[in-house]
């Protein structure tokens, strides 16, 4: 993650959220703010730990989302959901732990 999104998403000021929307292949939009980001060498891929801000029916604003992080040419952040089930356990347990440790 380059630094100028780095700033954006975790260097605000104290109650200050970023807000991401996603879209969804149906056209569902959500707002979401980034809880942590991480990169797993195995899998050679970054990734990112969002929040729904207000949680919807198929976005509970109390379910994490994890997605596969990337920039274009300009640095510009883009988004793709995990389709391959183990690399999204690999990935979960992951963040989990990394939350774990924040808490203790």
């Amino acid at each position: 993650m380059n630094d100028r999104n780095k700033d954006l998403f975790f260097e605000n000021e104290e109650g200050e959220i970023t807000a991401i929307t996603l879209t969804d292949d149906d056209g569902n939009t959500v707002e979401v703010q980034v809880m942590a980001s991480m990169e797993i060498e195995d899998e050679e891929k970054e990734y990112i730990a969002v929040l729904p801000i207000e949680g919807t029916e198929q976005f509970p604003d109390d379910q994490l989302i994890i997605l596969i992080y990337s920039e274009d040419e300009e640095g510009n952040p883009q988004y793709c959901g995990i389709s391959d089930e183990e690399e999204l356990l690999e990935v979960s347990e992951a963040f989990m732990e990394y939350f774990a440790s924040e808490d203790a």
